[in-house]
């Protein structure tokens, strides 16, 4: 229990914290009409056992006016107060729950690639992503209304009726062990509820998105197959629905035995004010004051089990932010320049994997050079790229730059030196400006610099035309502009010229543009070679004639390399890749 009740004091501070910092003035007048509120039960209590007092002989009005008008007060304003504390709570918590939602992406936003491809880090971000949206933002209320403002409730009427009878004080706080044990119990339930829920809701969230974005959608409506894309996250509601009966069930059988119990001492706590007052007036104030009692100490009770029982997923919240903060990533700073990239011997194998992906591949390129990446799909290419990155986790080999291995520098100070544009670049449905300056970390990006990456990229033309130019808003979803696939690769392409790094890796650059445009691409990559390490992975043997060196990748391994024309004289495995094309 000792454990229970530290992470229990921990996640209501973190709470508490949380709820002040997003929302100080509501956050301390909500507990300030808490305090009020407690004060409640009590008073209603000593009014109507003063108003019996008065009525016992009163002759007339004036005699029991007011005791009277004590109890039309307390009770006839106790409601617009009430109304009032649950609306500035309510407000208070909207803003808690959108400063932890916005922590909580701020600290996404600060993990790294590495952790982020990891299963375990995705079902643990949907947790507390639902966690936060369901439960945890929700607490304070709970923890005002119902820990602070019954536990004070109760303190107050239980003194008020010890004044009757000791013997019913005493039985009512017993109402306050059955709930407490109940939330040990079921605590530990939910926590378990919860580790399957977080895979749940995250491959839910999966199959959703896959029916609202537009690229899948649209492939999914033109297959006709939208349905079962449906059926599917109806199946995982289903399970969702399985996992929360089970939690339901659980419950329902607690809240019968405490309600069993709690009735037995309320029928204890009843008869001992009434035998002990003798049957007279006064009991009636005393049975007030058990009832009122019971009442409180039945909603203290619930809340703090509730709380109790919710308190982990608050400290599992909390702990994953202290991570985050306790290692927060450093602004990442681009690398201009680099002398030389080199990748030696790296072996890879993926999780579950018998074979090794990578088998000992060595590649280097130096300051103004272009190197290029050729196989077939599966045959490396990418795993080779992550390696590079570091992405990909070596079993064996090493990548330097300038002779500094990736171990020397921290992720985010290696990172600084690539930018990279994968196949599936990111379509990013911002504004023009917005979605070309995610291409770099720094905050005094100006628009001459924004139209100069569109200049290379060969989309500025593209971006003159669009109605409000910069500030176009892209993606019919949002309101916007619809642009084909080859236009948000021109995009994607201009974010690495705004970002200028030290080393371009370029996976499939210009796979969904237009000959004409590719060779004007490709034109400006080696117009402007001389700034930079250009590494490039391409299916299409005409843009690797200008390659310095091109590594040909199968199974794994490097077969060969050279430049377009060594390859082209040495009957191996490029010619028979790219046999077809260079027949036509």
């Amino acid at each position: 229990m000792g454990d229970l009740m530290k992470t229990y004091l921990r996640s209501s501070w973190f709470i508490l914290s949380q709820t002040y910092a997003a929302s100080p003035g509501r956050t301390v007048i909500t507990i300030a009409l808490s305090l009020v509120m407690a004060a409640i039960p009590a008073a209603q209590v000593l009014a109507i056992a003063a108003l019996v007092n008065s009525l016992t002989g009163a002759n007339g009005l004036g005699e029991v006016m007011v005791p009277l008008l004590w109890v039309v007060l307390i009770v006839g304003l106790s409601g617009p107060v009430r109304v009032s504390c649950a609306n500035i709570r309510s407000m208070a918590m909207t803003r808690s729950s959108a400063a932890l939602q916005t922590r909580l992406a701020r600290r996404i936003a600060r993990m790294r690639p590495s952790e982020l491809v990891k299963p375990a880090t995705t079902t643990a971000i949907e947790k507390h992503n639902r966690a936060i949206s369901e439960q945890v933002s929700y607490q304070f209320e709970v923890l005002v209304a119902g820990v602070l403002e019954q536990t004070l409730a109760v303190v107050g009427v239980v003194i008020t009726l010890f004044a009757f009878s000791k013997l019913a004080g005493l039985l009512v706080i017993l109402v306050l062990v059955p709930p407490l044990v109940s939330a040990k119990i079921l605590g530990k339930v939910q926590v378990g509820m919860w580790e399957g829920l977080g895979k749940l809701f995250g491959r839910e969230r999966y199959l959703r998105d896959l029916l609202v974005r537009e690229k899948t959608a649209t492939e999914l409506s033109g297959l006709g197959t939208s349905d079962r894309v449906a059926d599917m996250v109806e199946e995982k509601w289903r399970e969702v629905v399985v996992v929360r009966d089970k939690m339901s069930k659980a419950m329902i059988a607690h809240d019968w035995i405490i309600g069993i119990i709690s009735t037995v001492l309320l029928v204890c706590a009843m008869g001992a004010v009434v035998v002990g007052l003798d049957y007279g007036p006064d009991a009636v104030a005393g049975v007030y004051g058990v009832m009122a009692a019971m009442g409180s100490v039945g909603a203290a009770a619930y809340s703090l089990g509730d709380t109790v029982q919710n308190s982990p997923q608050s400290e599992e919240v909390r702990v994953f932010f202290a991570a985050g903060d306790s290692r927060a990533r450093q602004r990442q700073v681009i690398v201009p320049t680099a002398g030389h990239l080199m990748g030696r011997d790296l072996r890879h194998r993926y999780s579950g994997a018998d074979d090794d992906s990578l088998r000992g591949i060595t590649v280097e390129a130096r300051n103004g050079e272009i190197i290029a990446l050729v196989g077939v799909n599966g045959a490396g290419k990418t795993t080779t790229v992550n390696a590079l990155l570091g992405l990909a986790e070596l079993s064996d080999g090493t990548v330097s730059i300038d002779g500094r291995t990736q171990a020397e520098l921290s992720e985010d100070a290696w990172l600084g030196h690539f930018g990279l544009l994968t196949q599936e670049f990111g379509r990013y449905e911002m504004t023009v400006r917005e979605s070309i300056c995610l291409g770099t970390p720094r905050t005094d990006v100006s628009d001459e610099e924004v139209w100069a990456a569109l200049e290379s990229a060969r989309a500025a033309e593209l971006v003159r035309k669009f109605p409000d130019g910069l500030d176009t808003q892209l993606g019919e979803q949002w309101g916007g502009l619809g642009v084909s696939g080859g236009q948000w690769q021109r995009l994607a392409l201009a974010r690495i010229y705004l970002r200028n790094p030290a080393i371009w890796v370029l996976d499939e650059p210009t796979s969904a543009i237009d000959a004409e445009a590719e060779q004007e691409i490709f034109n400006e990559l080696q117009r402007t070679r001389h700034d930079r390490i250009t590494i490039v992975v391409s299916h299409r043997a005409w843009t690797l004639k200008g390659m310095d060196r091109i590594y040909v990748i199968d199974d794994g391994a490097v077969v060969q390399q050279g430049s377009y024309e060594e390859l082209m004289d040495d009957s191996g495995r490029f010619s028979e890749i790219f046999a077809e094309q260079l027949t036509a």
